[in-house]
């Protein structure tokens, strides 16, 4: 007992630094442009509830929890790029805590401490959720992310207590994540009964799962209806619901087109930033938690249910999504949960015997692993916008090459430490395998986070596009009173300039795109591959009749990946 007291006391060091190393990693970043969707919507309701209330709010695409928190933000400390920012990074401090309580939950106590460590420098290091916290772009990969393990501990946590309290508890939790986000957290009503009914609970997964969820839903409706009724009029309360409605109608319910390969895309973007290495440690521990379902059924329903919370929400951002900017933000929540798992199984394997040998790899291989990323497989996950380059020009198979040959530099280091640990760890395979695919994971990705930090690129929203900073001091400089360009386009913090939207049905059709110039005669007009997809640029920016109509009447101008377009005389 004194010694795991003694182990506790170093918790509070130990967060410290980890708070140190998350504020250098993040220092150079947390003042760069806010741009596309963000600076549209997530920068300027924030801006209005600020200065006005909600009534200036012109409409809510969902309930403003997470945009009152930066509002509040703004009044304290100003409005600012680093105050927008600032509920993000709160909320990534906070995480250590949340997974050390929830690891509590599914394991012994003499093995909390390991598997919370374990999992934090999972979790914590993953350039997903570090380049995440310093999105404003929804909440995704900040408050929704702390709610939704809030909602998750507290469902673990209350196992075995009486149905009425549990009912209440998680009803009210439940109610909170719909007022961060109206979708993900509809993920939670397939995963929590499905994970009791394959426990053999059925009966009481299926009653449980409906007080919850009824009793959440209807909190949320009546604080959201009391909401609307006091401070912005009950004609807004279904405008959350007919704005995702719209948008479930051209993705859910709809077949589109080209579903196979966005769902290819978005599998080659979660392969580039979850890291195979996490991908393989997440299927050995979901098959290891699949073992402990058959043979204990009961016994497995805390890990049952973390571990079908991650695949419903994989499952439906595979689906849904099509991301524009390469950052797979929907399915970020379930980090905390995988990391929990996967620590748990992690441990589980070399916690036996785990001794001076073992130290001394894991030493040896992470810093070599750090050395070895930096210096020979550099950013991986760059080759997002290097095939979007490479396909503006209509030479997409000739950057396929250098990203398999990335991704099998990538893989190298972990199997040669594989091999050396065969040669200098005793036990079974599985232990051998499990503790270096986490040592190596780890280590790629301080690696990558340290090459972000230093990165004169974007790393987060549009990946690898340039000249973000550039073009904001030319907006605030030129001021232009309108300017037009994708959602992508837009900038955040540049004074009174003027954003118009063109959709992408314009940007995808050259007769369309024409049409809509000669009929708006656009002041300023943004394109690139900073704000169009690869397809856009190739299929109409590159067309000859609309170069000619654009050369004849603008004024060019390149930056980055961006090109500006200025309206020259009369037109």
């Amino acid at each position: 007992m004194a010694l795991k007291d003694k182990a506790k006391n170093y918790l509070m060091p130990l967060w410290i630094g980890l708070a140190a190393a998350y504020i250098l990693l993040i220092l150079p970043r947390m003042s760069k442009p806010i741009l596309g969707w963000e600076a549209m919507v997530c920068w300027q309701i924030p801006r209005e509830i600020a200065a006005h209330g909600y009534a200036a709010v012109k409409f809510f695409k969902l309930p403003p929890l997470y945009d009152s928190l930066i509002a509040a933000s703004f009044k304290i400390f100003g409005i600012s790029e680093i105050s927008a920012r600032l509920t993000g990074m709160i909320c990534f401090l906070i995480m250590p805590v949340m997974i050390y309580l929830l690891v509590k939950e599914m394991t012994e106590e003499k093995d909390t401490l390991p598997v919370a460590f374990i999992a934090s420098a999972i979790f914590c290091t993953a350039p997903l959720i570090i380049q995440g916290s310093l999105l404003i772009d929804r909440s995704d990969t900040t408050i929704l992310t702390f709610a939704l393990t809030l909602f998750y501990l507290a469902l673990l946590k209350t196992e075995g207590r009486p149905l009425a309290y549990r009912v209440a508890s998680l009803g009210a939790l439940y109610a909170v994540c719909l007022w961060v986000k109206v979708t993900t957290p509809l993920a939670c009503l397939a995963a929590v009964p499905l994970a009791y009914i394959l426990c053999g609970r059925i009966k009481y997964g299926i009653l449980f799962s409906l007080g919850v969820f009824i009793s959440g839903i209807t909190l949320f409706a009546i604080t959201w209806g009391a909401f609307c009724f006091f401070l912005v009029g009950m004609s807004r309360f279904f405008e959350p619901l007919g704005y995702y409605g719209a948008a479930a109608s051209g993705t859910v319910l709809a077949l589109k087109s080209g579903l196979l390969t966005r769902i290819i895309l978005d599998l080659f973007r979660v392969y580039l930033w979850f890291s195979p290495l996490l991908l393989m440690l997440g299927a050995l521990a979901a098959f290891t938690v699949f073992k402990r379902l058959l043979r204990e059924p009961a016994a497995a329903i805390k890990d049952t249910q973390l571990l079908i919370f991650i695949g419903v929400v994989a499952a439906g951002y595979l689906y849904t999504n099509a991301t524009f900017s390469g950052f797979p933000k929907y399915v970020a929540p379930v980090m905390p949960m995988l990391a929990c798992v996967i620590a748990k199984f992690v441990w589980e394997k070399i916690g036996k015997g785990f001794g001076g040998k073992e130290l001394f790899l894991i030493a040896l291989s992470f810093s070599a692993g750090v050395a070895y990323y930096i210096m020979f497989v550099k950013d991986w996950v760059y080759v997002v916008y290097a095939l979007r380059q490479a396909q503006s020009v209509g030479m997409a198979g000739s950057a396929i090459p250098g990203a398999i040959y990335q991704q099998a530099l990538y893989l190298l280091f972990p199997a040669v430490v594989f091999f050396l640990s065969l040669l200098m760890i005793p036990g079974p395979l599985i232990k051998k395998l499990a503790l270096v695919l986490f040592v190596c994971l780890v280590a790629g990705n301080v690696a990558l986070d340290i090459m972000q930090r230093n990165a004169a690129y974007a790393v987060n929203f549009g990946y690898g596009t340039e000249g973000a900073e550039e073009l904001r001091a030319f907006l605030k400089a030129k001021q232009p009173t309108d300017v037009f360009s994708s959602i992508e386009g837009y900038v955040a913090n540049v004074g009174d300039v003027r954003f118009r939207g063109i959709d992408a049905d314009v940007w995808n059709d050259p007769g369309k795109f024409l049409a809509f110039m000669k009929r708006y005669g656009p002041e300023c007009l943004i394109y690139g591959l900073g704000v169009n997809t690869a397809s856009q640029i190739r299929g109409t920016m590159d067309i000859q009749a609309v170069r000619a109509y654009l050369k004849n009447g603008y004024d060019s101008r390149a930056i980055g990946s961006y090109n500006i377009l200025l309206k020259r005389g009369d037109h």
